[in-house]
């Protein structure tokens, strides 16, 4: 067995330098196959593969290698020993040898297995959510033999943090973070904002990063993308974005603008539950509604309104409570006419009242 210097410097030997830092952090991504670097056979197989296909050393070039397979496998021709392994993985698992490279070959083979058996990409994509964290290693392996890869990404990137993080492997394991930003963008480009920050907080921050910049860039380059940033989600994820990119001073206004637009979409519920309940009979609830309504975002009118629904509660202390000194605005001025009516102070609701209408007259 190679030492980790021997094996880096095999690396260093047979690999442009271009590729070794990428080759070097895709298969850091899956301890599960540092086996296969230190069998110096298993190595050279593997580099030899991806020097063949002109491309970078893959995940799937080292499990498939620890089977004794050149390159691209072909189900069709698998031993009966190995064919008999492969189709116990989709059995309940042992568990028993999960940290060897030939047990991520056999299982990376079982998923490719599922779409040849006609099963499709959805029977893929139930076994791999049903056990995540047991399938992840085997689905980076199977990645580049997968079609349909973009319905992957739209099933999981909005799926649990372990399907997320799951996915994230996978893809920063065969690609480059930008490459695995710029696929998820395309495959799900209504939906990648929204998972920078869970990318963040299970530790994606490159791929984090890059999706952060893709979605500013975004919001620069397409008018619907835009008009989804006025949206509050839009604008939470677009701070969000900014706040990994350009730091939190670009992104404290767009999350206090956020929190106002929200206050404000809150207090319209409360509004209109208030309006249904009256409609309803039912004084209680439409002045619960109109309290929550105030307390979100207050306004002359909205006090108006709570002493109105107070009044129709027979509460007129509450009533006058809620309304401002000196009720200045029109609505408060003619809430407490109605107040002052309930109480059979006719002088002080006339006055009331017509200052309402000299009001409303100006």
């Amino acid at each position: 067995m190679l030492t980790d210097s021997q094996v880096l410097s095999t690396l260093r030997d047979e690999l442009p330098p271009e590729q070794l830092a990428i080759v070097v952090e895709r298969l850091s991504r899956l301890p599960e196959l540092k086996p296969a670097l230190r069998d110096e056979a298993v190595l050279s197989a593997a580099i030899s593969a991806s020097a063949r296909a002109g491309i970078p050393a893959r995940p799937a070039d080292f499990a498939f290698a620890a089977l004794g397979i050149d390159g691209k496998p072909d189900l069709q021709a698998l031993g009966p020993d190995l064919r008999t392994q492969v189709e116990a993985c989709l059995q309940p698992p042992c568990g028993e040898d999960s940290a060897s490279p030939a047990w991520v070959g056999r299982h990376a083979l079982a998923l490719t297995s599922l779409l040849e058996a006609d099963e499709g990409m959805n029977a893929v994509i139930e076994r791999v959510k049903s056990e995540p964290r047991h399938w992840r290693a085997p689905l980076a392996c199977a990645w580049p033999y997968l079609s349909e890869q973009e319905t992957i990404v739209r099933s999981m990137i909005d799926s649990t943090d372990s399907d997320l993080a799951t996915l994230a492997t996978c893809l920063v394991s065969n690609l480059t973070s930008e490459e695995a930003a710029d696929f998820m963008a395309d495959a799900a480009p209504n939906r990648v904002a929204g998972c920078v920050r869970r990318l963040q907080s299970i530790g994606e921050h490159a791929l984090a990063e890059q999706l952060a910049r893709k979605t500013l860039f975004n919001l620069e380059d397409q008018p619907d993308a835009s008009q989804q940033a006025d949206t509050i989600q839009g604008l939470v994820d677009q701070a969000s974005a900014h706040c990994i990119v350009n730091g939190p001073e670009i992104a404290q206004p767009l999350l206090e603008r956020a929190w106002e637009e929200s206050a404000e979409m809150r207090a319209q519920v409360a509004d209109r539950l208030a309006e249904v309940a009256a409609s309803a009979g039912d004084p209680v609830t439409c002045l619960e509604a109109r309290h929550q309504a105030l307390a979100a975002s207050p306004s002359a009118e909205r006090r108006a309104l709570v002493a109105v629904a107070a009044l129709a509660c027979d509460r007129r202390q509450d009533a006058l409570s809620v309304l401002s000194v000196g009720a200045d605005s029109l609505e408060e001025r003619i809430a407490l006419g109605l107040v002052h009516l309930a109480a059979h102070q006719d002088e002080e609701a006339g006055r009331d009242l017509s200052s309402a209408v000299d009001g409303i007259s100006r």
